[in-house]
């Protein structure tokens, strides 16, 4: 049996519900039906208010958050950092900071900062 790489639950998810716009009448002014589903990791959204069901235009909202492009990259990406135990972009960032830092101190990395031109020719005047 195989075992999932990543579990997304209700959690991971902000569900809103509001009144659709467009034709429908009454039923369709008084019911808040339609729904836009957030992804909180990613802000990535997805919305419907085509059915008269909120139940329906949830199921469609969270059909076509998964359809995303964007969203299903994400979750390509994500689990090859999980299988591949890649580093995030922070630890990347603190390990290039580390490396700087040690260089500067082992002095194998040496700033310099040169004059201009300009400003020496300025200075013999």
């Amino acid at each position: 049996m195989k075992e999932p790489i990543i579990t997304l639950t209700k959690k991971d998810f902000r569900l809103d519900y509001y009144r659709g716009s467009g034709k429908g009448g009454q039923h369709r002014n008084k019911t808040s039906s339609a729904c836009r589903i957030t992804h909180l990791e990613t802000g990535f959204c997805a919305t419907s208010e085509d059915e008269r069901s909120q139940h329906q235009n949830r199921k469609l909202a969270f059909n076509r958050l998964c359809n995303n492009k964007k969203f299903s990259n994400w979750l390509k990406l994500e689990s090859i950092r999980i299988l591949n135990d890649l580093p995030t972009k922070e630890e990347i960032e603190k390990q290039v900071d580390d490396m700087i830092e040690r260089d500067l101190k082992n002095g194998n990395i040496v700033i310099e900062s040169y004059t201009p031109i300009a400003e020496i020719q300025g200075m013999k005047a």
